[in-house]
């Protein structure tokens, strides 16, 4: 299972479900299981502000993959937080 504890609310990030479904953008909220009202399923998920304007909770389990990805250059093209520097 996927440690979403691992991000931070305000990074960047493209989540695969395990359905297959695929989701860009900020991740806008981490909810602690114990925090979920008694009408949710009770586990830890991720909330996120993908980048075509729709807002997405996911549950731990329903995640396959999460990759980091870095701000946006200028407004465009977003590329892996994993530069290799030339020097």
């Amino acid at each position: 299972m996927i440690n979403i504890w691992e991000y931070s609310v305000g990074d960047r990030v493209k989540i695969t479900a395990d359905n297959g479904s695929v989701f860009a953008g900020k991740i806008d909220s981490l909810i602690d299981s114990e925090e979920c009202s008694d009408l949710e399923k009770q586990e830890d998920n991720i909330g996120i502000a993908t980048d075509d304007g729709r807002y997405v909770d996911i549950y731990q389990s329903e995640i396959k993959e999460i990759v980091k990805l870095s701000e946006k250059v200028a407004g465009t093209v977003s590329r892996d937080a994993k530069l290799v520097s030339g020097n």
